[in-house]
């Protein structure tokens, strides 16, 4: 009995009146509707920004020149720290070294990839470089290859 008399207040006589039931039906066919409209056009913005993003990049031919022109140099050897103060404008901590313990070619990373390759035998390749306070090179580390005694 208290359910019978407390559901008509609790939802405002949404059940028992025929007038206000048309409308209420009417009102949520139109929140609906409005909600369909919006979801259709979020999914249409979001296929057309998407699909910016998939369009290839198109190099104009100065810079597919300067493309071709960069050189990517290989060496193997040993990693080897070499004192920083020898060449402090270049910030050079390291060196590639033969097994005779010649250096080869002077060695800087822009990440800890020589720090951890310290004392390793390794394939080093990346871009030559000239130093500012001597003359010389020295290899700009892209990626270096860790060798054992298998490879």
């Amino acid at each position: 009995m208290l359910y019978n008399e407390l559901m008509p207040d609790l939802l405002g006589n949404l059940l028992t009146d025929k007038k206000d039931d048309t409308k209420n039906v009417t009102f949520f066919r139109s929140i609906l509707g409005i909600f369909v409209v919006f979801l259709f056009l979020g999914l249409l913005a979001g296929y057309f920004i998407s699909r910016s993003y998939y369009k290839p990049n198109n190099l104009n031919q100065a810079d597919s020149k300067d493309l071709n022109n960069v050189s990517f140099s290989s060496y193997e050897g040993i990693v080897t720290y070499v004192d920083p103060q020898l060449y402090p404008e270049d910030k050079i901590k390291f060196a590639l070294m033969d097994s005779s313990g010649n250096e080869i070619i002077l060695l800087r990373a822009k990440d800890q990839k020589l720090e951890v390759s310290e004392g390793h035998l390794v394939q080093v390749s990346g871009k030559k470089q000239k130093l500012f306070s001597t003359k010389g090179e020295y290899l700009l580390v892209e990626s270096l290859v860790v060798k054992n005694a298998t490879n």
